[in-house]
C-alpha cells in the first residue's frame, strides 16, 4: 500500500471482489519507515492507509494469521 494513494487502496482491494476471486489470504506488508517524518519517503497518511486496508480485510472475513498457517492450510490449498 505504500505505492498506492489513499483513495486508490479500496478500489485496488475491491478488484478482488469484482473479479470474484478473493484470495485465501491477503498479505498486508507494512514498512514502518513511512511513519517517520525524518524518513525521505515519509507518508503523512500512512496510518490511514494501514487502517483502510485492515478494515477492508476485516469487512471481507479475513482474520490475522501467520503466513505459514495460511499457505499450509490444507482446506485453503484444496480450494485453489
Amino acid at each position: 500500500i505504500d505505492t498506492k494513494k489513499l483513495d486508490d487502496i479500496l478500489p485496488h482491494l475491491n478488484g478482488y471482489v469484482h473479479e470474484s476471486r478473493l484470495p485465501p489470504y491477503v498479505d498486508l506488508l507494512v514498512h514502518e519507515q513511512y511513519y517517520y517524518p525524518h524518513y525521505h519517503n515519509y507518508q503523512p497518511d500512512f496510518r490511514e492507509k494501514i487502517l483502510t486496508s485492515v478494515k477492508w480485510a476485516n469487512d471481507h472475513g479475513y482474520t490475522p494469521a501467520f503466513l505459514t498457517d495460511c499457505i499450509f492450510d490444507k482446506q485453503q490449498v484444496a480450494k485453489r
